[in-house]
């Protein structure tokens, strides 16, 4: 089998996509190596006489044998001889040709040398004139000479060469939009972190020269007064209409009308200067009927000994202001909290008061007017129970 037949074989291998381009180059330059360097000669066919004409025989279209068909997948060969026989290797053109759908079809054209002094015809023009050599180089014989070998516009190019350089290309320009964009993200998230980081926070960076340390400025609650934490430790009551709430003095507490005037005045004989005190409403209180109010008072007093005096003392002035005593305590009641209540026709009020070390715990709730004492009585021991959890009774 001769190279031609192998270099056959590898066009159609390439074409049927059983070897890649590369390998297709490689083998084909090894096969195109060694017919370089092992051609085989082949005598040229007898030239007729030249006439004295400088110019040649001129060329008849007619004169052109007809050639069978070629495949386009075949590698042409054409080996030219100097008049000496001697073929030079270095002389070889590898050249793409560009006709049908031969865009792996190569030819190998070796250039064949006149005699010395015989002028030359240009083009490829297979008439008997002699062939012009190449100059610098050559160029391909279907260029008719319009291009040089430097010169040739990219659309002479064939072969798998094609598809790698358009693939290279659309690969580099996707680089450089992703490239743009990681860019443009970039910036952006630096302008961001500047504008975000400007101000309090980079003051502390460069303060305390630590610029690992978080730039978030931070925000402290102030600590809270006494008076504060006093009325923090009384509970929520468990109604909300019209709230109110604070830490008192004697006669702020008589201003709002929340003691009266005669328990004012024992608070101010005990010397009590703070005074914890919720108060809610509830509407309606029953079946959409009547209002409650709630109230709660952690009185503060100077020992246990004087918050049992004053226990005493409320209890003596409420009863002798219509308030009746309940000996047996409610269910679920300890029996040091004392129970009293009054009844009128415009209004029930249900009170317990009792000490909590030294402090006195007064529970008052009005339902105005009475329409349901089962009612009241609960809202009572409701609110009793949740100041018990916070303030236990001495027992």
């Amino acid at each position: 089998m001769s190279w031609q037949d192998d270099l056959q074989q590898l066009d159609t291998a390439l074409a049927e996509g059983r070897i890649t381009a590369d390998d297709y180059r490689k083998r084909r330059d090894e096969l195109l190596a060694g017919a370089a360097s092992n051609p085989q000669p082949s005598q040229p066919p007898q030239q007729p006489a030249q006439p004295s004409d400088p110019f040649g025989q001129p060329f008849h279209w007619g004169q052109q044998q007809q050639q069978p068909p070629q495949n386009p997948d075949a590698t042409q060969v054409v080996l030219g001889q100097n008049q000496g026989g001697n073929p030079n290797p270095d002389a070889t053109q590898v050249v793409k040709n560009n006709g049908g759908n031969a865009s792996e079809r190569t030819q190998v054209v070796r250039p064949v040398t006149p005699p010395h002094g015989q002028p030359q015809m240009g083009g490829w023009t297979g008439g008997p004139g002699p062939q012009q050599p190449q100059q610098g180089g050559g160029n391909p014989p279907w260029t008719g000479g319009m291009y040089s070998q430097e010169q040739a516009p990219s659309w002479i190019a064939q072969g798998p060469e094609v598809f790698e350089d358009s693939s290279s290309g659309g690969s580099k320009r996707v680089l450089m939009i992703v490239g743009g964009v990681v860019l443009l993200a970039a910036i952006g998230f630096g302008v961001w972190f500047f504008l975000n980081n400007s101000g309090d926070g980079g003051g502390n960076n460069q303060a305390g020269g630590d610029s690992s340390s978080s730039s978030t400025p931070t925000t402290t609650t102030p600590p809270k007064s006494p008076d504060e934490q006093f009325l923090d430790e009384i509970p929520q009551l468990l109604v909300r209409k019209d709230a109110e709430s604070g830490v008192l003095t004697p006669t702020e507490i008589g201003a709002k009308k929340v003691l009266t005037e005669p328990e004012v005045a024992l608070l101010t004989e005990a010397k009590v200067e703070k005074v914890g005190w919720r108060s809610a409403g509830k509407t309606p209180a029953f079946d959409n009927k009547g209002s409650e109010l709630h109230q709660a008072l952690v009185i503060k007093a100077a020992d246990e000994e004087t918050a049992s005096g004053l226990v005493e003392q409320f209890l003596a002035n409420q009863r002798s202001n219509g308030f009746i005593n309940i000996k047996e305590p409610l269910p679920g009641m300890p029996a040091s909290v004392s129970f009293d209540k009054r009844v009128v026709a415009d209004a029930a009020v249900y009170r317990g008061i009792y000490t909590s070390g030294s402090n006195v715990v007064l529970v008052e709730v009005t339902q105005t007017p009475l329409v349901e004492e089962a009612a009241l009585s609960g809202s009572y021991q409701n609110q009793l129970k949740a100041l018990l959890e916070k303030f236990p009774a001495v027992q």
